[in-house]
């Protein structure tokens, strides 16, 4: 769900689990402390208050999502890997 966010453009306001972390930056998505409710009201507010910032953050994901990502990307990264070992 994280990459099909980001391929809108929407700004992106997740939690800190390892599984988002390891997709995204601080630079490209605003991170709340996973289970904190409150973390992600004041996230949210200062998504608001921010909103240059959020588009830049949106703008810096999709960019990275096409860098890494995506399809041609993924698969040159398994023939590197195929080729590496046979």
């Amino acid at each position: 769900m994280l990459l099909e966010t980001a391929w809108t453009k929407t700004p992106i306001i997740c939690s800190d689990i390892p599984q988002n972390s390891s997709v995204f930056s601080d630079d490209e998505v605003l991170f709340f402390k996973d289970g904190d409710s409150i973390d992600l009201a004041k996230k949210i507010d200062w998504a608001f208050n921010n909103w240059n910032v959020m588009i830049k953050k949106t703008e810096n994901a999709f960019n990275t999502l096409i860098e890494k990502y995506t399809w041609p990307n993924i698969s040159n990264k398994y023939k590197y890997l195929y080729e590496k070992f046979n």
